[in-house]
């Protein structure tokens, strides 16, 4: 006997049961449920369709996308059809309405601005009750702010005067400094700075303090720079802000997250590594911060990812890291880093991609380490006179293996000291081991070889492996033997840099170097350096 609506709409209930409140759905459990609907005995997947459309609750967005996306899969013919009887129900919500036009804008189905109020019981309220929510969900969710400043900078000179001066006169208070944050500290015009200055003081919000941070020691303009501290300086005075009421705000602001997990690569060669934030919800949802950074220009580039659900969170990590170590931090210590790197490359006058300032609110309620960065990346590390074979072990190390310099303006002493050995001929080619010998005392080289050593350090020190962290914290503290090292790693590039000049015309250079920067040194042939280094130089 075949199932009446009644009883084919209970089941559908307990099958969507599972899912109807979450905030990341599982792809799994997305075919779980999907398939359970599909075995029920001569189901009407029109009705059923209908059925899912109703059940659709805007405030759990992820979930109601399933659910709209179930409905389509079931009866693709009727959905459109089922969504437009709900636009034209007085007894559907606007909020729901304009949940259900985003869906079908998404699928390629696009209703005019100007056709809202045919749809809306009250367009005007609905749609500033949509900018609130967005403004509100944006406090948490790094996406929000993100779609916003896409459109902001997407948009003609004209046309973001007028975003601005729209939002500006709607909003105030946290929603408003919320959203003008990370664009006062991408916009690089002094102008619109002033404007968002102008805003920012006389709101005074909790979260104008870290923009106002990093604006203090923005280069582009002093006078902006001086207004920024001037300004934080009058919230500090006024009792408006201090460090507890800042991380009590937010830590009131993301209570809906659990603590952070935080999660680092090893530098490489190039002084770059990556470090994870991740935190989950309440509801299950996680969210991820992938920001890559450089030991001395900081944070370069950032992405992220908001609800995901756990089988697609572990699926992001593990095609991010591969088969990189991976090093667990404590929040405090990974936020020290994030925020003392952030600060210096601001200082530089270095380009921070606005990416970054949305996704690092991941970490606005972790207090950094009462440490300095200095005090912290060497704390717990014990110095002793290392030996030839702890020697041996750091050059055989797989976690110096990949340090190399490349002929680039990024390496100027490298690439000098190339362009040096560019001017040897066949018969002197040996002065080649009095260039390296030189180059090797050379500040920025040996003072960048120590930082990156002083970073693997306190990441092997952190990961427990304690007695290779000593041995490398070690060789940091040891000039003599830090030369020597240096002297090390200088071969190793010039005899990949002569790798690469030796490959045949048009062969792959990916497993060394992608190329090789022109200059106007001589052309000379590889191959006699080749056969003198290996000769004196490969073990």
């Amino acid at each position: 006997m075949s199932l009446n609506k009644f009883e084919q709409k209970a089941l559908v209930f307990k099958c969507i049961d599972k899912i109807r409140f979450l905030n990341a759905v599982d792809e799994k459990i997305l075919i779980e449920t999907l398939d359970e609907i599909k075995a029920i005995k001569d189901a009407d997947f029109d009705f059923i369709s209908r059925l899912l459309i109703k059940e659709i609750n805007p405030d759990y967005q992820k979930a109601g996308t399933a659910l709209f996306y179930m409905a389509d899969y079931l009866s693709p013919e009727s959905t459109k059809d089922y969504v437009l009887n709900e636009l034209n129900s007085s007894r559907v919500s606007d909020n729901k309405k304009i949940f259900l036009i985003n869906m079908l804008s998404a699928n390629g189905v696009k209703i005019p601005p100007e056709e809202l109020d045919i749809y809306l019981n009250n367009p005007d309220e609905a749609i500033n009750f949509e900018t609130k929510k967005f403004l509100d969900g944006a406090k948490v969710d790094p996406d929000q702010q993100i779609d916003f400043l896409d459109f902001y900078f997407s948009s003609s000179e004209l046309e973001r005067k007028e975003l601005l001066n729209s939002i500006t006169n709607d909003f105030s208070g946290d929603r408003l400094i919320n959203v003008l944050s990370p664009l006062l500290l991408t916009v690089d015009d002094v102008q619109t700075i002033s404007y968002c200055l102008d805003i920012t003081e006389r709101t005074q919000s909790l979260m104008c303090v870290k923009p106002l941070m990093y604006l203090s020691l923005y280069k582009g303009s002093s006078k902006i720079a001086k207004r920024a501290a001037k300004i934080l300086r009058k919230m500090e005075m006024k009792g408006i802000y201090d460090s507890d009421k800042l991380y009590e705000f937010y830590r009131n602001l993301m209570s809906d997250f659990d603590e952070p997990v935080c999660k680092v690569t090893f530098p490489d060669g190039n002084s770059n590594f990556s470090m994870v934030i991740s935190r989950k919800t309440k509801q299950g949802a996680y969210y991820v911060l992938f920001a890559a950074l450089n030991i001395t220009l900081g944070p370069f580039s950032c992405f992220g990812f908001s609800s995901l659900s756990k089988s697609e969170y572990e699926t992001v990590l593990k095609r991010f890291f591969g088969d990189y170590r991976q090093i667990v931090l404590p929040p405090s210590d990974a936020k020290r880093i994030l925020f003392d790197l952030t600060k210096k490359r601001i200082s530089l006058n270095k380009i921070i991609p606005y990416e970054f300032y949305c996704w690092e609110r991941l970490t606005d309620d972790i207090k950094p380490s009462e440490l300095s960065l200095g005090e912290l990346l060497i704390e717990g590390l014990k110095e002793h006179k290392i030996d030839d074979k702890e020697k041996k072990l750091i050059y055989n190390s797989p976690f110096v293996q990949n340090w190399f310099y490349r002929y680039s303006k990024n390496n100027s002493s490298f690439s000098c000291l190339i362009d040096k050995i560019s001017y040897l001929n066949e018969n002197n080619v040996a002065k080649m081991d009095e260039y390296v010998a030189d180059a090797a005392k050379d500040d920025s080289i040996v003072s960048n070889l120590k930082l990156r050593i002083l970073y693997l350090s306190y990441f092997l020190k952190t990961g427990g492996y304690n007695d290779l962290a000593d041995i490398f914290y070690s060789l940091f503290q040891d000039e003599a033997s830090m030369i020597e090292f240096a002297s090390n790693v200088l071969k190793r590039s010039i005899y990949e840099y002569m790798l690469v000049l030796r490959l045949p015309k048009g062969a792959s250079k990916s497993d060394i170097f992608k190329s090789v920067k022109k200059s106007d040194k001589p052309v000379f042939n590889p191959k006699n350096f080749i056969h003198y280094i290996e000769k004196n130089w490969v073990e």
